[in-house]
């Protein structure tokens, strides 16, 4: 089963997974960014991204990955920063996010996303919660 762990920069995923002594996969993004000397803007970067997805998700749905795999970031955040750095469209986001969903890649996966809120007291001691909302693959068709 793939455990996505989803949310932004700073929101407690790392944290939480070394406290619970859990070692996600991390797909090392801008290694490959790098050495493929892809282009921030370019619709081939998303595309070189998604597949990544696509394929881990393939191969948990025909039942080849063993135990459970917690992967740090997915396909949310490959859509999400296809159309914060304009790769595709929000349109094309949601079209796509239905396409993985139709394809079945969903079965077999849990996903949670981390939303924080981090507040500043009046002696500025910086304290926060982190809420936690798990995503199942009936709920994904709907999201």
């Amino acid at each position: 089963m793939i455990k996505l762990i989803e949310g932004a920069r700073n929101s407690g995923k790392s944290y939480l997974l070394q406290w619970a002594n859990v070692k996600p996969y991390k797909f090392d993004f801008p290694f490959w960014y790098g050495k493929l000397k892809l282009n921030n803007k370019d619709r081939e970067t998303h595309s070189f991204a998604l597949s990544k997805e696509i394929l881990l998700h393939e191969l948990n749905r025909d039942g080849l990955l063993a135990g459970d795999v917690y992967v740090d970031r997915g396909i949310l955040t490959v859509l999400t920063w296809g159309v914060l750095k304009d790769r595709i469209s929000m349109d094309e986001a949601i079209k796509q996010l239905w396409h993985f969903s139709e394809a079945g890649l969903f079965k077999n996966c849990e996903v949670f996303i981390f939303m924080v809120t981090i507040l500043e007291n009046e002696d500025r001691k910086i304290f926060g919660t982190i809420q936690i909302v798990s995503v199942n693959e009936r709920s994904m068709r709907y999201f």
